[in-house]
Order: C-alpha cells, then sequence, then structure tokens
C-alpha cells in the first residue's frame, strides 16, 4: 500500500477495526472506502487540501493471509493504533475526521478519537457516517469530549462548511447536520441539514486520494465485499452507487435515518460518464452496485441496462443489496440485463407471505410477480438470491412456514 499521506488541511480516516472471527465464509470485507472519497471530492472542489489514511486496510496481502490462516480470538484488523498517530503527525491537519458506518464499531471509533484527542488536542475531530445518524445518544455518552463534531446524514456539504467554520471562526450553531461541543462542553443538535436533491451536482469520487491497485490486489486474494459471490474477474472493481435512498417504507430498515425518505437519482449520463471515468483512469471493468434499491424506477433502470449495453467496453455488475422482484417479471428485460454483464442478482423478498408482506413489513411487493422472475431467472441462467426474515412481531408459526416454503421454491 501506497504511502497517500502528506501534510493537508483535512484528514479523513477510516479507523482499524476489531473483528471477533476471521475465516473465509465470514472474513472482513475490503473495498475502497466510498463516503471518505465523496467528502474528500467535495472538499477538493472547494480548493482544500485533502489525505485520506485507510488504517483498515493498511496490512499487506501476506498479512491478511497469516490473519487468516492463525487467527483464533479478537483481532484489530488495520494499522496500529500507534501508526495512526504518526500518520496525522505527517498530515499536521486542522481537521480530522473519522469514519463509523456501523453500530458495532461505536467503540472502536471512540477509542481512537479519544486517543488523538490526548496525543492531540488542538485538532477538530468529526466523526460521521450512518451510524452517527442511527447511533447519536450512545456516540454522546460514550466520547466523553473527545469528539468535537457529530456529522448527521449526508456530508459533503456539511465537512465543507465546517472546514470554512474552522478557517473563518463562523459559528458552529450555523451549520446544519451536526452534534457540537458549546463552551460548557455541552453538546448541542443544530438544525436537520436539507438533501442534496440533485446528487448529479457532486463530483466523482476522489479516487486519487487512495492507492486503488492495494484494493485490486486485496480483492485477487480474496478479500472482497461480498465473500459469497466472489465471482471470476471481478478484481479490477468498484463499489458504486446510482442513486441514494429509497421511496418504499419497511420497517425493519434504517435508510430513511440518514439519506431521508424518497429516493434520489444519478441520471444515466451521469452514471456511464462515471463508469468510462473509472475504466480509462483505472481499468476498472466490475461495479458491485451498492443503491439501496436500484430498479425503483423501472423505466430508468432499462434505460440504464441499455446504454450499458452500449459501453466501448465489457463490464460486469451485481447488485447485492437487493432490487425490487415483482418489478422484473419480463423475460425480455432479464435477458438484457444478463447480457449486460448481470453477475447476479438479489431480491428482497422478506417474507413468502403476502399478508405479512403488506401488514407487517409494509413493501407491498407482489409476491405472485417475484416468482414470475425466479422462473424467468431460472430459464435464463441468471444466478438469483433474496433475502428473507423469519419472525417478525406478530407472524405466525403458519406464515413462517409460507417464508421458508416459498425459499424453496425460488
Amino acid at each position: 500500500m501506497r504511502d497517500m499521506v502528506h501534510e493537508c488541511e483535512v484528514l479523513l480516516i477510516r479507523p482499524s477495526l476489531f473483528h471477533d472471527t476471521f475465516t473465509m465464509d465470514d472474513a472482513i470485507r475490503i473495498d475502497i472506502p466510498l463516503g471518505l472519497l465523496y467528502l474528500a471530492a467535495a472538499l477538493m472542489k472547494n480548493d482544500y487540501k485533502v489525505c485520506i489514511y485507510d488504517s483498515y486496510t493498511d496490512l499487506n496481502i501476506k498479512d491478511l493471509e497469516r490473519i487468516y490462516k492463525n487467527f483464533n480470538g479478537p483481532y484489530l484488523i488495520g494499522s496500529s493504533y500507534e501508526t495512526v498517530l504518526e500518520k496525522i503527525k505527517i498530515a499536521n491537519p486542522r481537521l480530522i475526521g473519522i469514519t463509523c458506518m456501523f453500530n458495532k464499531n461505536v467503540k472502536e471509533v471512540i477509542k481512537i478519537s479519544k486517543l488523538i484527542k490526548q496525543h492531540f488536542p488542538d485538532k477538530i475531530i468529526v466523526v460521521g457516517g450512518a451510524a452517527v445518524t442511527s447511533f447519536q445518544e450512545e456516540f454522546m455518552a460514550q466520547s466523553e469530549n473527545s469528539v468535537d463534531i457529530f456529522c448527521k446524514g449526508e456530508g459533503e456539504s456539511t465537512i465543507v462548511r465546517i472546514i470554512e467554520f474552522i478557517k473563518d471562526s463562523k459559528k458552529l450553531s450555523e451549520i446544519p447536520g451536526i452534534i457540537y461541543r458549546d463552551n460548557q462542553n455541552r453538546y448541542i443538535e443544530s438544525k436537520p441539514a436539507e438533501k442534496i436533491e440533485d446528487i448529479d451536482l457532486l463530483p466523482f469520487p476522489a479516487y486519487d486520494r487512495v492507492d486503488m491497485e492495494h484494493y485490486f490486489a486485496l480483492r485477487e486474494s480474496g478479500f472482497v465485499s461480498r465473500h459469497t459471490y466472489n465471482y471470476a474477474n471481478i478484481h479490477r472493481g468498484v463499489v458504486f452507487i446510482t442513486s441514494r435512498g429509497c421511496p418504499y417504507k419497511c420497517v425493519f430498515c434504517g435508510n430513511h435515518l440518514h439519506m431521508g425518505r424518497g429516493i434520489r437519482h444519478h441520471s444515466v449520463e451521469y452514471i456511464i460518464e462515471h463508469m468510462k471515468y473509472l475504466n480509462k483512469n483505472y481499468g476498472i471493468t466490475h461495479f458491485h452496485i451498492e443503491d439501496d434499491n436500484l430498479n425503483a424506477n423501472i423505466k430508468r433502470f432499462e434505460n440504464l441496462i441499455d446504454n450499458i449495453l452500449q459501453l466501448p467496453f465489457k463490464v460486469t455488475w451485481d447488485a447485492s443489496n437487493g432490487v425490487r422482484g415483482d418489478l422484473l417479471a419480463d423475460e425480455s428485460l432479464l435477458r438484457k440485463i444478463k447480457k449486460s454483464g448481470c453477475n447476479y442478482l438479489k431480491i428482497a423478498v422478506e417474507s413468502g407471505d403476502q399478508e405479512v408482506v403488506n401488514r407487517v413489513v409494509k413493501k407491498n411487493i407482489n409476491l405472485e410477480k417475484v416468482k414470475k422472475t425466479a422462473e424467468f431467472c431460472k430459464k435464463i441462467k441468471i444466478d438469483l438470491h433474496a433475502f428473507y426474515i423469519i419472525g417478525f412481531v406478530g407472524e405466525t408459526l403458519k406464515q413462517i412456514e409460507n417464508t421458508i416454503n416459498f425459499a424453496k421454491f425460488m
């Protein structure tokens, strides 16, 4: 991994994280820190010097292979805390941003923030990510004033406003979408930030802030985003999004907490230019699409597939977060999907009982059309997977049995 850290105004960190297990079936997920790349691009657009330190992947491949073979207990995946402090010393930033995507990582993120504040008390520490939005009370209770600012929701506009505050001594209370410490070390929450409605205005993620070849090498060694679906020839791939949010209201999903209600799409033109940029500059041929609902707008989705088919280079792609299965009950569309390079589809079914789907989950997906989609996928030989949940509040044993039988049919 090439050292990408140098003197800068903002240092963005993906911290090392502890894992209880480390097997090929339950291994760490390694990919580019996409959220940090978006933040870096927003800052660079506003002429700020930015570095990214991906502590989580700052281990060479031999180290990772050794961990995989010999691991017997909780292990810190990534570089040591001492190395993180060394990088901060080199960068000497005015602002340090730390990402926390999942609630299981709260303790580690708080731990590293305390250590940074202990050694660099004058540095402003900002923590953002989905976990902050969803678990802000837990964060505030554990932080012991080590975190100066928590960023809620989308961070591109907010991070720029925060560095402007540092530069021009503006009031933090004027920045929407944050929780900040006042002069009495009390956490104060500002008004909610507005969503970025036209996400085409966002620059492409700042891929040049990380060592892309390092991630490709890790992928080739088997350390990929989704270990279950490690298809051939996907090592030169990236996580990729074409939209933000989801228009549906499934009861178990927390997407709306940090992305708001509704869905915002990149235009097909923006997506195709993004794909071309990645292929030209990094030789990328696989796109691991992380949208919460890639085909919510079925006309836009089909238009995207048509445009992917017109690309001057061959690509493969997958949609592992799930697509709307009842909107794909169209054999001609599925044939185009396969032709466009789709490795596999994953349908978010949740329950095989229509009453549970409608009344409990509130997904209102048409299970008969989902069956039709499954039949077409079998016929065309598209690798199809599905999400199910068992044990909803109020769900009967008979309804659970219906889900099991439905899964068997799929």
